[in-house]
């Protein structure tokens, strides 16, 4: 399926607190997505995804990704095991700094922020203050490499997002189910889920490969003006009407507008 597409904008009308509660993320494929950025629909709505290189590891596809990583640091092992070997999750760049290069949880979040904004005027130092703590713990040429993957895996990384009751439809067969339902349903290999994807101005058919869960975390209901209710994370990632994924934080923060995708 390949159907033609329009955008339109939405604002946050109000957010609210629920309860903690289980959260899961989804895994789709990259062979359909928009500017290089894997994405998938929560109803109109166009939201971030994850990174498909977890799912090659996890299947047996990457060789020997744990012998690698704890060759390199025993850390980077302890850090990336729950996602195969791959940076998904901006925490996951902060335990990497802090651990490996020794950075202070501040210096950690600020170069969090430096990366996923692309900020390039702080970059530099803050690959000199990495270079001199992890060449000491991984040799200067493997912390050059590392360098590099955190940058580049980190402007997609994303946090951990949604809700046990965050409602996917497949496009397949149209049976709609919780993510929770949905995740026991692919872990037992009872059912498969694919869901819509934006590519190139149209809506694509695109395969979850998995869905990863995360354990309890703190969630919200955010309405939107259109009367679309989500429940996330305030980490998750929304595409917006600038072009970029921004927080719910920020979408606040800023008085963003959420991208809503129609059917032409």
């Amino acid at each position: 399926m390949n159907m033609e597409t329009s955008l339109r904008w939405v604002k946050v009308k109000q957010i609210r607190k629920s309860e903690p509660a289980e959260s899961y993320d989804i895994w789709n494929r990259e062979d359909d997505c928009w500017q290089g950025e894997p994405n998938f629909f929560l109803d109109n709505t166009l939201v971030h995804n994850s990174i498909p290189e977890a799912v090659a590891n996890r299947d047996g596809k990457g060789g020997d990704w744990k012998g690698r990583l704890s060759d390199a640091h025993p850390a980077l092992l302890d850090i990336l095991k729950d996602t195969h070997g791959v940076i998904c999750y901006q925490e996951q760049l902060q335990a990497i700094w802090q651990r490996v290069a020794g950075f202070t949880a501040p210096e950690a979040q600020e170069a969090r922020k430096a990366v996923a904004k692309k900020w390039t005027h702080k970059l530099k130092s803050i690959e000199e203050k990495w270079m001199t703590g992890a060449s000491r713990t991984l040799g200067k040429a493997t912390a050059a490499e590392w360098w590099q993957r955190m940058t580049s895996f980190g402007r997609y990384a994303f946090n951990r997002c949604l809700g046990k009751y965050t409602i996917l439809t497949d496009t397949k067969s149209n049976i709609s189910a919780t993510v929770e339902q949905w995740y026991d349903r692919i872990e037992w290999g009872d059912d498969t889920l694919t869901l819509k994807s934006y590519s190139d101005g149209g809506i694509v058919d695109d395969k979850c490969v998995a869905i990863h869960h995360n354990g309890e975390m703190e969630v919200f209901e955010i309405e939107f003006d259109n009367g679309q209710k989500e429940e996330v994370t305030m980490n998750h990632k929304f595409l917006c009407s600038d072009g970029e994924y921004h927080e719910v934080r920020e979408i606040i923060q800023q008085g963003l507008d959420v991208t809503e995708v129609m059917s032409d």
